[in-house]
């Protein structure tokens, strides 16, 4: 029997556009898909069935008008010339690659690999454990710890509960790295604590670096303030890698 992957609904986050006004005939240029005008809440939106794959579940091929349709919507502004928000339906190759990039970069990943990937890139085997802590201790400015050849590294920030209990490192709310292989080919994998207003600025800096997204979540309700993580994986150097979650950790606030 052949399985194939239903794609993940990511949502399109609000984002500013750099034309005036909503010219229907400039969106549909820019995106590069028809579109259709709703008069009565002064939106213009465009659509993206995807087409491209054919999705099974439970046996059945599952059209695109039951949900799995790429969507933007755009409106007028108030702060800003316009906003947009929507859907983009990916699998979970195409996830990185359109954080980084717009919707042709999906185009290009299908074209490269018309069957959805299940690695990043190639398989991560290596034949022992070796990381060096001392650099990435300075990298990520805390003291990690080591075992077997691996290190891991805790950065904890702190929030509260309606009942007034303080959460903090050790109560999961923290960011936190871990890295296996070696120096010179080495894999690190963690979570992510930021706050909302820091969300967008930490995702670019990831995948500036070259660092992959894998899930973006809440871990709880209620908390003051509240914090969203996002977990990634990345390979390369040791050095490289520390230094990419170095560079991303100083796009937080304090």
């Amino acid at each position: 029997m052949k399985t194939l992957l239903l794609p993940l609904l990511a949502p399109f986050l609000l984002s500013t556009v750099i034309h005036a006004g909503l010219d229907p005939a400039k969106i549909e240029s820019l995106t590069g898909l028809k579109g259709t005008a709703n008069e009565a809440e002064g939106t213009f939106k465009v659509t993206a069935p995807r087409t491209d794959v054919k999705i099974a579940v439970d046996g059945w091929t599952m059209p695109p008008f039951m949900g799995l349709t790429t969507w933007a919507a755009f409106k007028p502004g108030v702060k800003v010339e316009a906003m947009c928000a929507g859907d983009l339906v990916v699998f979970e190759d195409e996830i990185n690659p359109v954080m980084s990039a717009a919707l042709e970069a999906q185009k290009k990943v299908r074209a490269a690999a018309p069957v959805p990937q299940r690695l990043f890139g190639a398989a991560f085997a290596p034949e022992k454990n070796a990381i060096t802590a001392a650099p990435l201790d300075v990298a990520l400015g805390v003291k990690g710890q080591s075992k077997d050849g691996m290190y891991k590294a805790v950065i904890g920030r702190t929030t509260k509960l309606p009942c007034g209990c303080e959460m903090g490192k050790e109560m999961g709310v923290n960011t936190w790295a871990a890295f296996a292989g070696t120096d010179d080919n080495a894999v690190v994998c963690g979570d992510f604590c930021v706050l909302g207003s820091e969300l967008l600025p930490v995702l670019k800096s990831l995948r500036k670096e070259g660092i992959n997204i894998v899930a973006i979540h809440h871990h709880m309700t209620m908390e003051e303030p509240r914090y969203l993580f996002l977990h990634y994986w990345g390979k390369g150097t040791a050095a490289k890698l520390g230094g990419a979650l170095r560079a991303t950790l100083t796009t937080q606030s304090k």
